[in-house]
């Protein structure tokens, strides 16, 4: 199976699976979203926390995916030809999800801090304020900030590819530090610390990206996207 190619099962097959990802993935990412991430505190709850989380990640495949064909096109050995349009497409994807995202969190805090419920907004102090204070804002930077001004407040920047992926960057690792934030805010200090200070940071961190790097390019390969 090739990517250039006409054959209507290799299309059918394709439309089927895009068919099915976004369910999978909805579903996956709600039940990550609730069942690990929310029950870090108990008793702490919110309705839409489910869909925010969704909205993070999915976010978070714009850039990288931005970023993936950046690399692809820049080396020369993609089989098929990438047009810079295409990413000018998932610019105007990433900043309709930086602001449906941040919609979705200032939901949360906004129903909790004008209800006045203490319990709940306990964990937004966490992340807010003290130790983690650094972290939260600098999510909050580059998932809000940087995009939503690159984008909306200068139509050059979401056709050129260059700038694209620098605001890819930003956003996957504000949603590293998103994630991060969110479960460290939900225990005691004494069992979190700061990302990227200790050794074991850096041997995770090499793993994953090792084992990613190694999927995609074995992936690659094997449906003929680029060349040996």
């Amino acid at each position: 199976m090739t990517a250039n190619t006409d054959d209507p099962k290799v299309h059918r097959t394709f439309r089927n699976i895009a068919l099915v990802i976004p369910g999978v993935y909805v579903l996956y990412g709600t039940m990550v979203a609730w069942d690990f991430e929310m029950t870090q505190l108990p008793g702490w709850h919110s309705a839409s926390y489910g869909v925010y989380q969704f909205v993070s990640m999915f976010g978070f495949f714009l850039a990288f995916f931005a970023t993936m064909l950046f690399i692809v096109k820049k080396s020369g050995k993609a089989t098929i030809e990438i047009k810079d349009y295409v990413f000018n497409f998932l610019a105007q994807m990433m900043l309709g999800f930086t602001i449906l995202w941040t919609y979705f969190y200032f939901t949360q805090y906004l129903i909790m801090w004008y209800g006045r419920l203490p319990e709940e907004m306990d964990r937004f102090h966490a992340m807010m304020q003290h130790d983690l204070a650094p972290l939260w804002w600098t999510f909050l930077a580059c998932k809000f900030i940087i995009p939503l001004v690159t984008f909306a407040t200068w139509t050059p920047n979401r056709h050129n590819p260059k700038v694209i992926v620098t605001v890819a960057g930003f956003i996957m690792v504000g949603t590293l530090l998103e994630r991060y934030t969110w479960i460290s805010g939900s225990v005691d200090p004494q069992y979190y610390h700061i990302p990227m200070t200790s050794l074991f940071d850096y041997v995770a961190v090499i793993l994953t990206f090792g084992a990613a790097f190694a999927t995609i390019k074995w992936s690659l390969n094997r449906y003929g996207l680029v060349r040996a």
